[in-house]
């Protein structure tokens, strides 16, 4: 049982899993979560990408990528997200299509 009811991560800066520690890390969260851990992601997030980058050998970035792993789901944002600055601006829309008001939902929609 989780500590947290749910969490979500949008255009987060956090290596993906790209590694078997890295998938380690992942699994740990997500085991710290009742409900859903979702990763909110979009793939058109160039400041994300150049400056987690520019701070860090990770090859995948959870903000710009789906992260494959047991127990985290993931919401491909990149129709409503353009830039990082744009996720404040689209919260609302991001939390309703994440719907965690329907207890029947494993993965984000």
């Amino acid at each position: 049982c989780g500590i947290v009811e749910h969490a979500i991560l949008a255009g987060a800066p956090v290596k993906g899993p790209s590694s078997d520690d890295a998938k380690l890390r992942w699994s740990r969260a997500a085991s710290v979560v009742a409900g859903r851990l979702c990763n909110a992601y979009s793939s058109n997030d160039l400041m994300l990408a150049i400056m987690f980058r520019s701070q860090s050998w990770a090859s995948r970035v959870a903000g710009l990528s789906p992260v494959d792993v047991p127990g985290v789901a993931n919401l491909d944002v990149s129709h409503l997200v353009q830039a990082h600055d744009d996720y404040p601006l689209h919260i609302k829309t991001i939390l309703n299509l994440l719907d965690f008001d329907n207890p029947d939902l494993d993965e984000c929609a």
